[in-house]
């Protein structure tokens, strides 16, 4: 019988620098729901601490590279769609471009 390894990832968008963590996981939790609804990929979540994070675990054998390496630019999308919707008093961020 072969290892079997388990392919996990937690990740979190961060948002602008001088956000409070409870913003971090407010951001985080919407932005789950958001890209679980979009139907563009299917992540969790767990919550390690006090931090909210998101889970993406690899285990469906159709998952391709393609879709993977697809995952980043899904989740910075949302994200910023997120902030950018739910940020307190929309303060611009010139780093990420956002009102």
């Amino acid at each position: 019988m072969a290892d079997v390894q388990l392919s996990t990832i937690c990740l979190r968008d961060c948002g602008f620098s001088t956000v409070i963590e409870s913003y971090l996981n407010a951001l985080n939790a919407e932005l789950l729901t958001r890209l679980q609804k979009s139907g563009e990929a299917f992540l969790s979540n767990a919550v390690i601490g006090e931090t909210f994070v998101l889970r993406a675990c690899i285990v469906n054998f159709r998952t391709s590279l393609e879709d993977i390496e697809a995952l980043p630019g899904i989740v910075i999308r949302i994200g910023r769609e997120v902030d950018a919707a739910i940020r307190p008093g929309k303060q611009k961020d010139p780093e990420r471009n956002i009102l």
